[in-house]
């Protein structure tokens, strides 16, 4: 990593020269700053927030998330100040911007930056309060971090770290909806807590990937020669490592959700249930097809599961580009049974890829992320010291409510969920065909607030009540 790969990545959505130069006199500072310094790998320290403010890039962050990602343990590793980082600011950029642009930065740094006798969680909670980049560039920290636990000599140290990873940053990761950072912290501690189990469902991942090639290339090939005229990007992969991990893994109940433990990750019978069922562990190999416009999505997406429609497995396509998902997603997704094994189709532009890649995270979506920080808010106001902060967080980001049918199936749904995502979750195209709604028997509309425990009962357009309880039902996995 360098600077100048740095700069190729913000140039994908940066077009303003003196945007850039502000990166670039962030670097050189930082470069500075840490010159004496390694790290335990043995590499120039700048490396490290090199790779943080490359990874808030790659989320299409805002140059002063990226100067602060780049600027990130100055103040806590070298002798700068607050004030004095400012200043440096300044006469690097020489005065172009107005100074409260630079103290904005500052801030930014100064929200990640430890401070003895301060919690150190309970501050970003709180810096992310006057400005939620704060934990995107504590996510992004983490993450590269984790990617070089391995050089840290002490393991118990190591244990340590991942457990904390797993038990406090995935959560916050999936509660913001960026799963590809979530996905990559589960894997990366899996494989420090468990590194046994995690080497051989990595040679099956490969083994995996070897038998649905043919597959694949297949599909590949049909669609570039049915579609010379479109730009298609192709993505094929399999689950990732935790994730086939956890499908062999028997459900958990409410206690066991909150915390992860080693032994949980280190049980051999969960591995052999894994080899015994893995054929119908869903979503296990997918491809991931990345287009121009919406319009693609569904050309595509009509040709393969028309030309197909035999192969197309019962109750696996959704339209989540018409009704997308609480968390943002928004896709094209269905199962065609293949060859060798069954593969996920994934049909999205690329702003949905980068939306159901980092959620909240991602730069251009601020609605939501103006949401997630008025509920943390509403929450944070109810506490009276650290500890209850902290609790209030975990509770945020792991809460779930229990929805169920009148037959009795249960659904786990986000706080603040309504019917008609409730209608959703059950069918793509439920929601438009509903007539009316019942919660815990009592006719309510499409955007009520379902609480936990609630029963819900559908009744749609098209047959007589009594027979419209079921309609359209299909059990949908929760899609992580």
């Amino acid at each position: 990593m360098d600077i100048a790969k740095l700069l190729i990545e913000l140039e994908r959505y940066i077009d303003k020269p003196e945007e850039l130069s502000l990166v670039k006199a962030s670097y050189q500072i930082a470069n500075l700053a840490h010159q004496n310094q390694t790290r335990e790998s043995g590499e120039p320290y700048i490396m490290h927030p090199l790779e943080v403010a490359y990874i808030l890039a790659t989320m299409h962050q805002d140059i002063d998330t990226i100067c602060a990602g780049l600027l990130h343990d100055v103040i806590e590793d070298t002798d700068y100040t607050k004030e004095s980082l400012v200043e440096e600011l300044k006469r690097m950029n020489q005065h172009i911007f107005p100074t409260k642009r630079y103290q904005n930065i500052v801030h930014l740094v100064d929200g990640v930056t430890k401070v003895k006798k301060e919690n150190y969680d309970t501050k970003i909670i709180k810096a992310t309060l006057e400005d939620e980049r704060t934990i995107m560039i504590k996510l992004a920290d983490r993450l590269h971090n984790m990617r070089t636990l391995q050089f840290k000599k002490d393991e118990e140290k190591r244990k340590k770290i991942a457990l904390k990873t797993f038990n406090q940053f995935v959560p916050w990761a999936k509660y913001l909806g960026a799963y590809k950072i979530k996905y990559e912290l589960e894997d990366l501690c899996f494989q420090i807590l468990s590194p046994e189990i995690y080497q051989k469902l990595k040679q099956f991942q490969s083994v995996i990937y070897e038998t649905a090639t043919f597959d694949l290339n297949q599909r590949m090939k049909e669609l570039d020669q049915v579609f010379p005229d479109k730009q298609i990007y192709y993505y094929p992969k399999v689950k990732d490592v935790y994730g086939i991990y956890k499908s062999g893994y028997p459900p958990l109940d409410t206690d066991q959700k909150k915390q992860i433990t080693e032994e949980m990750l280190t049980d051999e019978n969960v591995l052999q249930n894994v080899y015994q069922t893995y054929k119908t562990i869903p979503e296990l190999v997918q491809l991931k097809i990345i287009v121009d416009t919406k319009e693609d999505c569904y050309e595509i997406g009509n040709y393969l599961s028309k030309q197909n429609e035999l192969s197309l497995l019962a109750n696996t396509y959704f339209d989540y580009i018409k009704y997308p998902k609480k968390n943002m997603y928004q896709s094209l997704d269905f199962i065609l049974k293949e060859l060798w094994l069954p593969i996920q189709y994934q049909i999205r532009t690329n702003q949905m890829d980068l939306k159901n890649c980092y959620g909240n995270l991602y730069h251009e979506d601020t609605s939501t992320k103006i949401d997630f920080v008025n509920r943390l808010q509403k929450l944070i106001d109810t506490c009276s010291n650290d500890i209850e902060i902290l609790n209030c967080f975990k509770k945020l980001a792991t809460t779930k409510i229990c929805i169920s049918t009148l037959s009795g199936e249960e659904f786990l749904m986000d706080p603040g969920n309504t019917v008609a995502d409730f209608a959703s979750r059950i069918s793509s195209t439920l929601p438009e065909r509903m007539n009316q709604a019942y919660v815990n028997g009592v006719a309510v509309r499409k955007n009520q607030v379902l609480e936990d425990g609630d029963v819900v009962v559908i009744k749609t357009k098209e047959v007589e009540p009594e027979k419209s309880i079921n309609l359209g039902y299909q059990k949908q996995k929760e899609i992580e």
